[in-house]
């Protein structure tokens, strides 16, 4: 959701909308800040050539 331009305060309201319990938006900034050095490397990451994928088709 942050990812996606939300607020910590707009992430907060949303996850206790859909989840029932309340993150303060402090909290939210903490796991963010957590998380931010891996996600950059993780979008920095050399990609393959080819990647195998498996399609179903359920009809």
């Amino acid at each position: 959701m942050y990812a996606r331009g939300m607020s910590q305060r707009d992430i907060s309201s949303t996850i206790e909308d859909i989840y029932g319990f309340s993150l303060s938006a402090e909290k939210i900034s903490d796991i963010t800040d957590r998380v931010l050095d891996e996600l950059n490397d993780w979008q920095n990451r050399p990609l393959k050539k080819v990647y195998p994928f498996v399609f179903v088709d359920c009809i």
